[in-house]
């Protein structure tokens, strides 16, 4: 049963407040790549013996997705950061995942809508399913809010609360081009917008991973 009901408004908006809209991830990817991984590069830092070079790429490209949430500045940090703890007889092997992690959190929290679970759950191949089935928006507010991959019923739901939410997203937009919006249609439409596009910017990012990954 949605949460939505007749004449009520609309649903409560989770997460207000803590989307980014795809341009910003993609902007934050290409951080990623250009501060960091590019910097220690073309230092010379390696990938990790018993690493194959694919799986390397694999693994940098996840590197890419998880410190995409971090300002330009601590990257910079990071990145200096990381060349002092280079691993390997030569110690210039990529330090581990979790040592490159834990140093970045010190740096920079990650944000609550950055968790794992959300960005994990929506690049993968459930992202463009709830894509074409028109409920993004109301999965990442279940994955942010639940922290637990959904169930049947919790996928009921959900795509109940699309429906409704399709529902007054139209009104709402009728009614402003109107000119006769009520107080809260502006925030509800704005917030559905914003995580509508953070949404769909992680399940592009996804799906440009295993289109790469498809190629090589």
């Amino acid at each position: 049963m949605s949460d939505v009901q007749q004449g009520q408004g609309p649903a409560p908006v989770a997460g207000a407040g803590e989307g980014e809209d795809g341009g910003a991830l993609a902007e934050g990817r290409r951080a990623v790549r250009e501060l960091l991984i590019d910097r220690l590069d073309r230092a010379g830092m390696i990938r990790r013996k018993g690493m194959t070079e694919a799986e390397h790429r694999d693994w940098l490209g996840k590197m890419v997705d998880r410190l995409a949430y971090m300002s330009r500045a601590n990257l910079a940090v990071l990145a200096e950061s990381l060349l002092a703890m280079g691993g390997g007889r030569g110690r210039n092997e990529w330090p581990s995942e979790v040592a490159i992690l834990t140093f970045a959190e010190g740096l920079q929290k990650r944000p609550a809508h950055d968790l794992p679970l959300v960005q994990s759950w929506l690049r993968s191949i459930e992202g463009p399913a709830a894509l074409a089935g028109g409920f993004e928006v109301e999965l990442l507010r279940y994955l942010r809010k639940c922290r637990r991959p959904p169930m049947a019923m919790d996928m009921a739901r959900i795509r109940a609360e699309a429906a409704d939410n399709r529902r007054w997203v139209a009104m709402a937009e009728d009614r402003v081009a109107r000119g006769v919006e009520r107080p809260e249609d502006r925030g509800f439409l704005e917030a559905y917008t914003r995580d509508r596009d953070f949404a769909r910017g992680l399940i592009a990012a996804g799906q440009e991973r295993r289109d790469e990954k498809g190629a090589a």
